[in-house]
């Protein structure tokens, strides 16, 4: 009976290992899809910026200082950047990959792992003005509560 009953646990772990691989993969690459969104959103917000700050004071102003607009665009920029954010999201789902690999218990450092990539995308999610980032953060959220549910049938 414990032999039925182990056979059983680990078919039924190889299934969860499949599905975690799936899911993370997902999140992967909505990941390097954020990652070359990411460098685009700056250069739009300064094109949407110039814009809209030529318009506004074209009459007031014969023309825009360019360090004004360089300043606003720094700070945006500085507000935004969310590499390490990636870099970081990046490294947690490698662990997390080769946390399934290992053989002994490891539902508490998955668990870890799981909210780790959920603050990360959070970040991401908060710092990214750009709908298509938000997009693919609600996406990884998604998945990511699908990994969740399954990390507390890991031991």
């Amino acid at each position: 009976a414990l032999d039925h009953l182990n056979r059983m646990r680990k078919v039924e772990g190889d299934q969860m290992a499949k599905e975690f691989i799936d899911v993370i993969g997902k999140v992967q690459c909505l990941s390097r899809e954020i990652e070359t969104r990411a460098p685009l959103v700056l250069s739009d917000y300064r094109k949407r910026l110039e814009s809209r700050v030529k318009s506004a004071l074209e009459e007031l102003v014969p023309s825009i200082g360019e360090i004004d607009v360089l300043r606003e665009v720094v700070q945006f920029s500085d507000r935004s950047d969310i590499r390490e954010e990636i870099v970081r999201l990046n490294s947690h789902l490698q662990q997390f990959l080769t946390t399934i690999d290992q053989q002994d218990s490891q539902g508490r450092r998955l668990d870890f792992l799981t909210q780790e990539i959920a603050r990360e995308t959070n970040t991401i999610g908060a710092k990214a003005n750009d709908a298509t980032i938000a997009h693919h953060v609600v996406a990884i959220k998604t998945a990511i509560e699908t990994v969740r549910e399954l990390v507390q049938n890991v031991e």
